[in-house]
């Protein structure tokens, strides 16, 4: 049967264990990567932005949220990946 290795299975646990990190279910929004798109930007790295209420020009800045990184910390379970 394929999988994992007994032994290593039981490696996997105690460290999980040890790690605070139990069998728990991993995280449905960011799918237990602990990032996922920005919502501000999506995913764009830059946010239009003008100074004014009614704008004459609109000039695109760096996304304060991701800092041009495109990713953001799940906001769901708070970059873990689990619950």
């Amino acid at each position: 049967m394929g999988g994992t290795p007994r032994p290593l299975r039981a490696v996997g646990a105690a460290a999980g264990f040890l790690l605070g990190r139990q069998s728990a279910p991993p995280c449905g929004v960011c799918k237990g990567k602990g990032f996922q798109a920005c919502k501000l930007c999506r995913g764009s790295s830059t946010v239009e932005w003008s100074p004014l209420y009614d704008p004459i020009a609109i000039s695109p800045c760096l996304c304060p949220t991701c800092d041009g990184r495109k990713i953001q910390r799940c906001l769901n379970c708070i970059g873990k990946g689990y619950f």
